[in-house]
């Protein structure tokens, strides 16, 4: 082996060791051989479904989609390779938002339908149990002094009554 030269040890061509010069002749002559090796390196890179190459980040994956690939938008891009069932609303059906490659869709085309779904309704709940230990609607310490009284007063019969008279009196 030559001093700043290295071997490819598929065809004993002599690559540069600096510049990543192996790293290119592999990615260039061997390419297969060379998604094998930078999978084996880690499990952690993403590959581009287009072209192979390979990414530490999804930034990275996304940045060179948008400039590699103009032909695709990112959203295209996650329809067509990672989940073509996405960016349906979970209640509803209807499209949601595409927030990117790291975020994906959005679940819900919107609050309403958010608000709707029985899954969230049920984590909500469950969360509003862990924290205040029952459902604040129903908890005293969740109503201000000024709307206990309030409610209070309603409980009393005679109150109910004037109350009555009052609007019976501004209706006629």
């Amino acid at each position: 082996m030559t001093q700043g030269f290295i071997k490819c040890s598929y065809c004993d061509k002599s690559c540069k060791t600096t510049d990543g010069g192996l790293k290119n002749h592999l990615r260039k002559v061997h390419f297969e051989e060379y998604i094998n090796l930078i999978q084996d390196e880690t499990k952690h890179h993403l590959f581009c479904s287009l072209c192979k190459g390979s990414f530490k980040t999804i930034g990275g994956l996304s940045s060179h989609i948008t400039l590699s690939h103009k032909e695709y938008t990112l959203k295209d891009y996650y329809l067509k390779f990672i989940d073509s069932e996405a960016g349906k609303c979970e209640t509803c059906g209807k499209e949601t938002t595409f927030r990117g490659l790291k975020d994906k869709f959005s679940s819900f085309c919107s609050q309403s339908c958010k608000g709707k779904c029985i899954r969230i309704q049920e984590k909500t709940k469950k969360k509003i149990k862990e924290v205040y230990g029952k459902h604040p609607i129903n908890s005293k310490e969740s109503i201000s002094k000024s709307q206990q009284t309030k409610i209070e007063r309603f409980k009393d019969i005679e109150y109910k009554k004037k109350i009555t008279d009052k609007v019976k009196i501004l209706l006629n």
